[in-house]
């Protein structure tokens, strides 16, 4: 009986704590302005900008890298295939993302953002990726804006053929 009730005690414990955590993580990210507070399922969104910006170098040479190197995403641009690749290379990360020209007309260029592949606990993003997605969308996002404060985004659901899977 004893024994039980010391196991609900040390699992309830552990959520408990791994709630604080989360939470404290989360207020730490939004105090220091590298994240914007989304919906978790933000990850499953494709992610279109309508701008003025001609070339995707145009975004390379203002993303904050600073940000990106501290939370360990690898930033690879091909201009020649108008691409540029993210990577999390952090200890727990596990997910890939791009920003690709997907159109332009009447002078306005569509750039779409995706979160390409990742790994899922329970069905969700794992905190760390969740978190780590959030700081490289919000900084892709402030690059747009930078160059071009009437940049207008749509998100919408993404369409897989099977679930993006990492391993």
């Amino acid at each position: 009986m004893y024994a039980i009730a010391l196991m609900v005690l040390l699992v309830g414990g552990y959520y408990i704590i791994l709630y604080y955590l989360n939470h404290r993580t989360k207020t730490d990210l939004l105090a220091k302005n590298k994240i914007i507070d989304r919906p978790n399922k933000f990850f499953e969104q494709e992610h279109i900008f309508i701008t003025k910006i001609k070339t995707l170098s145009k975004i390379g040479e203002v993303i904050d890298k600073n940000v990106l190197n501290e939370y360990k995403i690898s930033f690879e641009p091909n201009y020649e295939h108008h691409a540029i690749v993210f990577k999390n290379h952090a200890i727990s990360g596990t997910f890939g993302a791009g920003i690709i020209l997907v159109g332009n007309e009447k002078k306005l260029f569509k750039y779409k953002f995706q979160i390409e592949a990742w790994n899922t606990v329970r069905g969700a993003l794992g905190r760390p990726d969740l978190y780590g997605a959030n700081i490289l969308l919000t900084a892709v996002e402030r690059a747009f804006l930078k160059l071009d404060p009437d940049t207008e985004v749509i998100r919408k659901k993404a369409i897989y053929m099977k679930k993006p899977r990492l391993f």
